[in-house]
């Protein structure tokens, strides 16, 4: 169940186009008496055009650079702000947590730093998932559950970690990524581009493409998901 800001209205502005976004919205919740709301600000242009503009810039010298031919496509793609648009954020309501807190997702599907998210995330994936204590999904864990032996003087407890990814130090995950990169013998078969490279684009998105820390990943399909959470899983 997804709970959606109200459409904005466009009104003319001198020629121009100004997107006015609803102040005080309601939505109609489940099992709530009183509805909620959220303040938002008006945007007369779109703010994700300047993260365009500075990604295709980077992307350009990163081409030149290494002859990457991806690159090239995604500069070509970024060469029109008609091409992209701005993230969106939608609800989720948190149905298993007293008072049923939502859980704000953005979703970067079609934004400017969208098809570069998932070019990164296919050459970090090989990184993931090469540990003991990781799992593939939830189905696998509970498997790897009832293997478990467990003595009887033993108790088998499960902790719910408030805010993991979030509390994750980007310069901590940063650092591993790189080493990970630069020790990785199949890193130079899936990209031109050298691990500071991969590196920066990372930190471009996380900071800059303001990329969200902590995302439920499906609002991309897994695509361009947070690094700490690729890594960290």
């Amino acid at each position: 169940m997804c709970f959606h800001v109200n459409p904005p209205e466009v009104q003319p502005n001198g020629g121009q186009h100004r997107r006015w976004i609803n102040t005080n919205p309601s939505y109609a919740c489940p099992n709530r008496s009183p509805s909620f709301s959220i303040n938002a600000a008006v945007c007369v242009k779109n703010p994700a055009d300047n993260v365009r503009k500075k990604l295709k810039t980077k992307l350009t010298r990163y081409a030149e650079e290494t002859k990457e031919e991806q690159l090239l496509n995604f500069t070509k793609f970024l060469k029109h702000s008609s091409n992209t648009k701005c993230p969106e954020l939608y609800c989720l309501p948190k149905i298993h947590k007293p008072g049923n807190p939502f859980r704000p997702i953005i979703s970067s599907i079609g934004s400017a730093t969208s098809a570069i998210g998932r070019y990164v995330s296919r050459i970090i994936r090989p990184l993931t998932g090469n540990k003991g204590s990781s799992a593939v999904n939830s189905k696998e864990f509970v498997r790897q559950i009832r293997e478990i032996e467990v003595p009887e003087d033993d108790m088998l407890a499960s902790y719910d970690v408030k805010d993991l990814f979030t509390s994750i130090p980007l310069s901590y995950t940063y650092n591993i990524i790189f080493e990970a990169l630069n020790t990785d013998p199949t890193f130079k078969e899936r990209t031109k581009l050298n691990p500071c490279h991969i590196v920066d684009l990372i930190k471009f998105r996380m900071t800059e493409g303001n990329g969200p820390l902590g995302l439920p990943v499906p609002a991309e399909g897994r695509h361009g998901q947070p690094c700490n959470h690729a890594l960290f899983k």
